[in-house]
């Protein structure tokens, strides 16, 4: 009995998750298009995903999640 039930509830959530569809993600992505522009917030203290660093005498957040940023940007 404790098999069937285990069958089930794993079933029921399967489809749960199968039934969130893209569409919401589609509006999103054309919400973030036409608005031209993707705002990042972020706490500069965790190297190297992001932090502070002095370029051409200017501060600057730099890092990992920042390249990422950046790359995103492009699409």
């Amino acid at each position: 009995m404790k098999k069937i039930v285990s069958v089930l509830l794993t079933l029921l959530l399967m489809v749960s998750v199968i039934g969130c569809g893209n569409k919401e993600k589609q509006d999103e992505l054309s919400k973030i298009k036409k608005a031209g522009k993707i705002v990042l917030g972020t706490s500069a203290d965790y190297p190297p995903y992001e932090f502070h660093k002095v370029i051409n005498g200017k501060d600057e957040i730099v890092g990992f999640d920042i390249d990422i940023a950046k790359r995103l940007q492009k699409i």
